[in-house]
């Protein structure tokens, strides 16, 4: 009995030993599990159910103080485009950034939290309306220096909506709103801030009927391609169209490809929709053989596997050559000298598809991706071309671009020529090729190509020399 009841004794020490070892673990791992639970691991900001938790909290602090709640959701601009071009660790390091941002702007009371994917949501205490003012501006103020990522320097810019409650409101009411207003921004204002308006709510409920229309356009037959002749400016005569993307719905009318185009990126319904317009353009070009047919490319079907498929198969089934097929990529390709990128049209150009940079002068591209990147042509964005009425530097910008294109050996489009001073002006600097609502509108397939005949019949009544005979066409 005197060995045993030491012996007892330090049994049970060492099993209170044990147990509290094995308590702090798990207490430790529960920790652990608890902030997982509650934070982004990319970021380290806390995450959308603790923001809930902290909305919570909040508005009970509310009740007291009767003290307003604002909150901003932000969403970064074009971050999808930025994330296919530079690469997904990139786009990390693009979101990692944002939040240090945010964090060094903003006062340690406010609580900031990443939502997902590209949006951000920030909370504020206000004793005045004035102080979501303030909120909004030091938000914008994190994003006025450029970022730099892997050595790409460029600008980025956020869409903000901010709403601001009383106590009493249910908080889900208050990051939908401030949400509402956010893509309230994306349409009206992006890059700005909207405070949110409870009329935006039917508004939102419209555009979510919108999309889902437009997810059923297709099989209804809604969308179709209109098709704008480009101009040779020596000769007058189409030498190419392009295919611009057309929906009318019964329900809703007439809608811009500004409203839908955007939309179908948001809801994931561009890669539908872009094998769509291949296919219909690749057909419609049987329509008029001799002439080019240009086809917009988005940066997200260019580095899409399936992207040679996509091109290839209707060129096959519909009997055309690639050759007579251009398609037009915006700068934004360009952001990253992306070897996949430059293979895949390389690939492309060795099938015969022409290629055209579109957009030119708006986007991130250098003049050395410009020269290694295999484009036949250079088109010029109308902002360039609105740019010289009365104004001799726009006019020498045009002249510089035309120089830089025939040093690479490229044509030179200007695209959105609208009056008799531009067309003038394009002419002077040497512009090859001309597009705008002065020559044309775009129009159905039967009206080019009745427009294609009328123009090669009338053409072979010229005489040896004569001038153009395509000027307007309503």
């Amino acid at each position: 009995m005197a060995l045993a009841v030491p012996l007892l004794a330090s049994g049970v020490g060492l099993l209170a030993m044990r147990l509290r070892s094995t308590a702090k673990e798990l207490a430790r791992q529960g920790a652990e599990a608890s902030y997982l639970a509650h934070h982004d691991m990319l970021t380290t900001l806390p995450n959308r159910r603790k923001l809930e938790a902290e909305l919570f909290a909040q508005a009970q602090r509310g009740t007291k103080s009767g003290e307003r709640l604002s909150a901003a959701v932000i969403n970064l601009d074009r971050f999808k485009d930025l994330n296919d071009t530079l690469g997904h660790h990139a786009g990390d390091s693009i979101l990692q950034g944002v939040a240090c941002r945010l964090r060094s702007c903003l006062p340690e009371t406010d609580f900031v939290a990443r939502l997902g994917s590209d949006e951000f949501a920030v909370l504020r205490r206000c004793a005045a309306l004035s102080d979501a003012d303030s909120l909004s501006l030091q938000i914008m103020a994190s994003f006025a220096e450029p970022f730099d990522v892997n050595g790409h320097v460029f600008d980025l810019s956020a869409s903000v909506g901010v709403a601001t409650a009383t106590s009493h409101r249910a908080m889900e009411d208050l990051i939908r709103d401030a949400d509402i207003a956010m893509h309230e921004a994306k349409v009206r204002n992006r890059g700005g801030v909207i405070r949110f308006a409870p009329a935006m709510a039917a508004q939102i409920e419209s555009r979510r009927a919108l999309e889902t229309d437009l997810r059923h356009a297709i099989s209804k037959g809604e969308l179709v391609l209109h098709y704008q002749p480009i101009i040779d400016a020596e000769t007058g005569l189409i030498s190419s169209v392009e295919a611009l993307l057309r929906w009318t719905s019964p329900k809703h009318g007439t809608v811009s490809p500004d409203i839908f185009v955007p939309l179908a990126e948001n809801c994931g319904l561009m890669a539908d929709i872009g094998r769509f317009v291949i296919d219909q353009a690749v057909q419609d070009s049987r329509r008029w053989p001799g002439i080019t047919t240009a086809i917009n490319v988005s940066v997200v079907q260019l580095k899409s596997a399936s992207v040679l498929q996509d091109l290839l198969e209707p060129t096959r089934i519909h009997g055309v050559s690639p050759a007579s097929i251009t398609l037009e990529i915006t700068e934004s390709i360009l952001m990253t000298n992306d070897p996949r990128t430059l293979r895949t049209l390389d690939i492309l150009k060795e099938h015969g598809f022409g290629l055209s940079l579109d957009d030119f002068g708006t986007g991130y591209a250098s003049l050395a991706y410009i020269r290694d990147f295999p484009f036949d042509k250079l088109k010029i964005d109308r902002s360039y071309v609105a740019a010289v009425d009365g104004n001799a530097r726009g006019a020498e910008m045009i002249r510089a671009i035309v120089g830089f294109g025939r040093i690479l050996g490229r044509e030179i489009i200007a695209e959105g020529v609208e009056t008799e001073a531009e067309l003038a002006v394009m002419k002077d600097v040497g512009v090859s090729h001309l597009q705008g609502f002065l020559f044309s509108r775009p129009m159905a397939a039967a009206h080019i190509e009745a427009l294609v005949a009328a123009s090669e019949s009338l053409s072979d009544l010229r005489p040896t020399g004569a001038r153009p005979i395509l000027r307007r066409v309503s």
